[in-house]
């Protein structure tokens, strides 16, 4: 199999993401909230930006609000809240307020821009990038789920993730009726290079079933398609704190939605160097499953591993983040998860209408 390119890991930001046990970590807050900085500061039009907001004593549930739209937020301490900027902004410039339970808010004035000259390609399903057939990188392929595709050293190495095997009992065979999504689709569904502050993954490519380590049972199962991106950073642009990590986004469609909930509940089975444990951070979509623990690399170096997979309707996505720490991924993960699963419900209603038609 050829090699694929690798690229050198960017440093990351989020200073004030390393959650320790201190005062910054609390989460009732100390007074009045304060905002102090965004990042990025700027971002495309027409893009559903990972946004981090900065500041001092946010409250657990404290909400943010762009432009005047109040937007779904993550705490993850009393320094640092994650967000998405609403894709529906228009070219200019926002005031971004924390707001905190009780009513107490901070308005940084101006302090997202949406940069204009020309709109940039949404991440919906509905602009979706050409599909890319690249084969994934040699990795334990997961059944019916795939591995996440290696990060170059220093980050992350390969990251094998979940074998699920199917369910012990039999899965139904995808209706005649049920087809696979149009091409680039899939790519228009996963993890976006604006979560990334514009990078460029390091790997994409569809993940057919032959590639994979049980295709009868996957046939068994109605899975018809798989599609995996690859980041060798984490989620931000600011380089005042690096966090190395690596970052796989991955989504398959079933021929039904019972054949993509039997792929989430079935038995997660972890290669050897995975040590993980089933936790719950989170809920998403029609069910969710969540795991954390270590990866140890092929140079002996043990480093933190995150990773949810969850179903909604005929799809199932699973982000993984190895490098950073739990405390670190966890809000991370299920911002980038549940900007995917948007993106699937998306994806869901337009082949309903589409099908619709075709009938």
């Amino acid at each position: 199999m050829a090699q694929l390119p690798r690229f050198p890991a960017r440093s990351s930001l989020i200073a004030a993401c390393v959650l320790t046990i201190g005062a910054g970590c609390s989460a009732k807050a100390a007074g009045p909230p304060a905002v102090s900085h965004v990042d990025p500061a700027s971002v495309a039009p027409g893009q559903a930006a990972f946004l981090i907001v900065e500041g001092s004593n946010f409250a657990r549930n404290a909400s943010v609000v762009v432009g005047g739209q109040t937007v779904a937020t993550t705490w993850v301490n009393g320094s640092v809240l994650t967000t998405l900027a609403p894709a529906s902004l228009a070219a200019g410039s926002y005031d971004v307020t924390v707001r905190n339970p009780g009513g107490a808010d901070a308005t940084l004035r101006d302090g997202l821009t949406v940069a204009g000259g020309g709109t940039a390609a949404a991440t919906t399903v509905a602009t979706p990038s050409p599909a890319v057939t690249a084969t994934p990188k040699a990795t334990p392929s997961p059944t019916p789920s795939p591995t996440p595709s290696p990060s170059p050293s220093p980050t992350p190495s390969p990251t094998p993730t979940p074998r699920p095997s199917p369910s012990p009992t039999p899965s139904p065979s995808p209706s005649p009726s049920a087809t696979a999504v149009p091409a680039g689709t899939l790519e228009g569904i996963v993890c976006q290079p604006s979560e990334f502050g514009n990078q460029q993954p390091s790997h994409k490519g569809h993940v057919g079933s032959d590639a994979l380590g049980d295709p009868a049972a996957l046939a068994q199962l109605g899975r018809l398609d798989g599609y995996q991106v690859t980041y060798g950073s984490f989620p931000g642009t600011r380089n005042s704190t690096p966090v190395s990590a690596s970052t796989d986004c991955y989504v398959e469609v079933y021929g039904t939605a019972d054949g993509a909930a039997q792929a989430v509940r079935a038995q997660q089975i972890f290669p050897q160097n995975v040590n993980v444990h089933e936790t719950q951070f989170g809920s998403l979509g029609d069910a969710a499953r969540s795991f954390e623990g270590t990866f140890t690399d092929n140079r002996g170096q043990t480093l933190p591993y995150t990773f949810i997979k969850w179903q909604q309707g005929r799809f199932a996505g699973s982000v993984t983040i190895i490098g950073a720490t739990n405390d670190l991924a966890r809000p991370v993960v299920l911002t980038l998860a549940a900007a995917m699963d948007n993106r699937m419900v998306r994806a869901g209603a337009r082949q309903a209408v589409e099908a619709g038609i075709a009938r």
